[in-house]
């Protein structure tokens, strides 16, 4: 609609749209994710651009309860094969 009144404001448009979308998808979601989920920015980010990939928007969302899921999962199936050290020191670092 901004190209209908000139090539200088779709222009600005543009890059208006895309400011906005990198900071809420590189700043704003993270943090809000990984507080509630308790996840580390880097793997909210991460699963962010991995469920993307494969399924889209459903699947960048759908994707961050299945990272939530992980340190269970940890405990559950590797907590034989991993020193006890190990999972201490996870435990340690989700209190943290």
């Amino acid at each position: 609609m901004a190209l209908t009144v000139s090539p200088q404001t779709a222009l600005i448009v543009l890059g208006c749209y895309v400011a906005y979308h990198v900071f809420e998808d590189y700043f704003i979601l993270p943090k809000v994710y990984g507080n509630k989920l308790k996840l580390s920015t880097l793997a909210v980010l991460l699963g962010f651009v991995v469920g993307g990939m494969l399924a889209g928007i459903v699947g960048a969302v759908m994707v961050l309860p299945l990272i939530a899921a992980y340190p269970v999962l940890e405990r559950l199936w590797l907590g034989t094969a991993l020193e006890p050290e190990v999972l201490e020191e996870h435990a340690n670092l989700r209190a943290a």
